[in-house]
């Protein structure tokens, strides 16, 4: 699991709470949200945006076995959990305000399903059962040695594409992976799993868990990786499955089906730009990954459902700007998202750590 702690200055509103649990809206700001709110207003939240769970191909292959969404919302509201790599019982300090879960879209909970339970060749002839087993027997072996970060290599894109030319591949399908049936059911169960836990220590005025997840483009090596977090309740969000690089590599098409969705489901998005240093750029481009020139509606398009990055070099201090309205007993008017940089959180929010038993 990854922490990037984020800084949250609230504004409060003076109107009585609806005392409703379910999460009001999230929605963008281009600026600074909460400006002209009064300091005597403000309440600064401590929290993460951006955290990997077992239920994520390269976690789980990089030998995170255990560290599931529970465990990570367990640990964020200040209890005891063992670590998924050192096996130390940790708890930090002082428990954070909201948390989300962002598993990569793509294989969600497939490497696992293949680890744990074998892999499914019920609808595979003979010759390509036996590739996918022998596919499944290697996997497994280098995730039981610890090797499994040479697998993720491999399956990284080719840097001598360009991005255009590795998008129009879409090389995701290709290789090793191609010779493992990826169930359909096995990603659609898992996300069930990921909002139902969600909800489940979702407190409303204590904790918020926002729902979320992680679109991994990476044509020809340019990281164009969104965070993508919702407003939407386990009975929203499990009306669609979120959107991956295996559903299109173009940044483009992500927002044309964040607009489709939220249409068809009521469900606000706000994608926040990830490791934009090492976009190639592209993050940056007058025209669109296809080439084409951005028109009124295409950036509007884009406006309307992604955050604007100030980028920096280290990792994770990129500083969007968001309002998250949700429905919690503490009225809550406006909040103002600021993610800081790679040299740590405040030190009264690190973990500390034991090599007790919880």
């Amino acid at each position: 699991m990854h922490p990037h702690y984020s800084g949250i200055y609230c504004e409060r509103s003076n109107k009585n709470s609806t005392g409703d649990v379910m999460r009001k809206a999230i929605f963008l700001l281009l600026g600074l949200a909460a400006a002209d709110a009064g300091a005597e207003q403000r309440q600064l939240l401590w929290g993460d945006t951006h955290l990997h769970s077992t239920y994520s191909s390269d976690a789980y292959t990089n030998n995170n076995l255990t560290g599931d969404p529970d465990t990570a919302y367990r640990y964020a509201r200040g209890m005891p959990v063992i670590h998924p790599y050192h096996k130390a019982r940790v708890q930090i300090d002082t428990p954070l305000d909201f948390l989300a879960v962002t598993d990569h879209a793509e294989f969600l909970g497939q490497i696992r399903n293949i680890h744990l339970n074998g892999v499914d060749t019920s609808e595979l002839g003979p010759w390509d059962t036996i590739k996918a087993k022998v596919a499944a027997l290697v996997l497994n072996w280098t995730i039981d040695h610890g090797t499994g970060r040479d697998l993720f290599v491999r399956v990284l894109p080719d840097p001598e594409l360009t991005p255009l030319e590795d998008a129009k591949a879409s090389s995701i399908g290709g290789g090793d992976l191609s010779l493992l049936p990826m169930p359909r059911q096995v990603e659609i169960d898992t996300w069930r799993s990921i909002t139902e836990t969600a909800d489940k220590y979702n407190q409303p005025g204590v904790f918020t868990a926002l729902i979320g997840w992680e679109w991994s483009s990476l044509p020809g090596g340019a990281n164009l990786h969104r965070i993508v977090l919702t407003d939407s309740d386990k009975s929203v969000a499990q009306m669609y499955e979120p959107f991956g690089l295996d559903d299109s590599p173009f940044p483009e098409d992500l927002w044309a089906w964040l607009e489709k969705t939220s249409t068809e489901t009521g469900a606000r998005f706000s994608a926040i730009p990830h490791n934009s240093n090492i976009s190639k750029g592209y993050m940056f481009s007058a025209s669109n990954l296809r080439g084409e020139p951005f028109t009124a509606e295409s950036a509007a398009q884009r406006s309307n459902g992604s955050t604007s990055p100030k980028s920096h070099r280290l990792k994770a201090t990129q500083n969007p700007t968001l309002r998250f309205r949700r429905k919690m007993s503490l009225p809550i008017l406006r909040f103002t998202l600021s993610i800081s940089n790679a040299s740590g959180h405040p030190t009264s929010r690190n973990a500390a750590t034991s090599s007790g038993k919880p």
